[in-house]
């Protein structure tokens, strides 16, 4: 015969992991028995293994992006997530990586979708065919060769060097021109 009832919350643990966990229970006369078990769903299945399906989007598409640390592929992509707060980070090529935070509860339903948007580097990238990155502005450009301005310094490469060059558009603001500021006089 069942007399009574509670919840113990257990946190941080994975599926299938044990944790020893001290707790008191109180009870006028003797238990015949005492059972832990998971919180079930109302289909029958623990809420710690339940996963969501999520439509991963980000802007602009085709960024890889990972799953608390964990490669998930590219965007867009539905993946399967379980209950709890998870990381999501995007990286592509040309674009500034970011990362979101997620929580996912028991009672979602399935068919959500999360989209994220990548912002833009503030410097152009040249990739050299050694495999070297260059991070700067590119300042010229002819047909036998390349300046670009990396920390202030101008390099330049021979047009054969490079593999790749990806250049940010730049938005110029017209300044206004400077009045000269006149002081009035006292007499």
């Amino acid at each position: 015969m069942r007399v009574g009832d509670g919840v113990l919350h257990v946190a941080d643990l994975d599926p299938g992991q044990v944790a020893k966990i001290p707790f008191q229970v109180n009870s006028v006369g003797l238990p015949m028995a005492l059972n832990v078990v998971a919180d079930n769903d109302a289909s029958g299945i623990p809420t710690s293994l339940k996963t969501i399906p999520i439509n991963i989007i980000s802007v602009p598409a085709g960024a890889k992006f990972k799953v608390d640390g964990t490669d998930a592929g590219i965007t867009p992509k539905t993946v399967n997530l379980q209950v709890g707060t998870h990381t999501l980070e995007f990286s592509k090529e040309g674009y500034t990586t970011g990362s979101t935070p997620v929580e996912v509860t028991d009672d979602e339903l399935p068919g959500g979708s999360i989209t994220f948007e990548l912002g833009g580097l503030a410097a152009d990238t040249v990739e050299l065919r050694n495999g070297t990155v260059l991070l700067g502005d590119v300042i010229s450009l002819s047909m036998s060769s390349i300046v670009v301005r990396v920390d202030g310094i101008d390099k330049t490469y021979d047009r054969n060097q490079i593999n790749k060059i990806m250049l940010v558009q730049r938005v110029t603001s017209q300044q206004p021109a400077a009045t000269p500021v006149t002081t009035l006089q006292q007499k």
